[in-house]
C-alpha cells in the first residue's frame, strides 16, 4: 500500500490473509481477523487518483507540444532559403514588367518571412537545432511527470509540472495554443496522486504475537474456579 499505492491489491491481500486465518481454525486468530476487517474498511475509504486518465492527458500534451510556437524567431533550413532565392531569380529573368517582378518577389518573401509582434525585445535568432532542442526538452519534462505518476511520487509529480510550466513560459509564445496547454497543466497540478494511506500494520503485529493471543484465548475459555479460602465454623454453628 505505502510503497506502490496499489489499493486494490492491498484489499485482496488482506482478504486472502483473512481466509487463511479462518481456515486455520485457530481460535486465537479471531482478534487478528477482527483487526483485518477494520483495516480493509479503512483502505476502502481511500480516494485513489485516476492514474490511467492522468497518463492519457499527459500523452495528449506531448502530442500538443508540436502546436506550440517558440518565443524567439528561428531561421529556416538553408536549402529551403536557397531554393526560394533561385525561384525569385528565375522569375526576375523571365519577365520585363517591373510590377510583375515586384509582385513575384513579395510572394516569395511572404513564404519565407513571418512577421510577429513581440512584447519583449528580440536578442537572438535561434537555429533550427536550437528550436528542436527547446521543443524536445518540453517533451522530456512531460515524460518525467509521467514517470512520477506511475511511481505515485506526489512530490516529484508536482515538481515536474512546475518545471514544465516554467520552461513553457520561458520559451514559448503566449498564444491560444499556449493558454490551452497551460490550462491542462493547471488542472493536472490540482490532483493529489498519493493519498494519506492508513496504517494497516497492526494485524501483522498481532499475528506475529499469536502465541500470546492463544494464551489469552485459553485462559478466557477455562472455567472460573473459586479460590476463596475455607474458614472454620464458629462454636455455635458447630453445635
Amino acid at each position: 500500500l505505502h510503497l506502490m499505492g496499489d489499493v486494490s491489491t492491498t484489499i485482496e491481500a488482506l482478504k486472502a490473509a483473512d481466509i487463511r486465518l479462518r481456515e486455520s481454525g485457530d481460535t486465537a486468530a479471531f482478534k487478528v481477523r477482527s483487526q483485518i476487517a477494520k483495516e480493509i474498511s479503512a483502505v476502502k475509504k481511500v480516494q485513489v487518483a485516476d492514474v490511467v486518465g492522468i497518463y492519457s492527458k499527459l500523452e495528449m500534451l506531448e502530442e500538443d507540444v508540436a502546436k506550440l510556437n517558440v518565443f524567439l524567431p528561428y531561421s529556416g533550413k538553408a536549402k529551403d532559403q536557397q531554393q526560394a532565392r533561385e525561384t525569385a531569380s528565375e522569375d526576375i529573368k523571365s519577365t520585363d514588367d517591373i510590377n510583375d517582378v515586384l509582385n513575384n518577389v513579395l510572394v516569395e518573401i511572404e513564404g519565407i518571412v513571418t512577421i510577429k509582434r513581440l512584447d519583449t525585445p528580440v536578442n537572438a535568432i535561434l537555429s533550427p537545432q536550437q528550436k528542436a532542442f527547446i521543443t524536445e526538452q518540453l517533451s522530456t519534462k512531460l515524460v518525467i511527470v509521467k514517470l512520477a505518476l506511475v511511481q505515485h511520487d506526489d512530490v516529484l509529480y508536482q515538481a515536474g509540472i512546475a518545471d514544465v510550466q516554467q520552461w513553457l513560459s520561458k520559451n514559448f509564445t503566449n498564444d491560444a495554443a499556449y493558454k490551452n496547454f497551460n490550462s491542462e497543466l493547471e488542472q493536472l497540478k490540482k490532483i493529489k496522486i498519493r493519498s494519506n494511506f492508513p496504517d494497516i500494520s497492526q494485524s501483522l503485529k498481532m499475528l506475529r504475537n499469536i502465541a500470546k493471543l492463544r494464551l489469552d484465548s485459553d485462559m478466557a475459555s477455562q472455567p472460573v474456579v473459586d479460590t476463596k479460602p475455607l474458614t472454620k465454623p464458629d462454636s455455635q454453628d458447630a453445635q
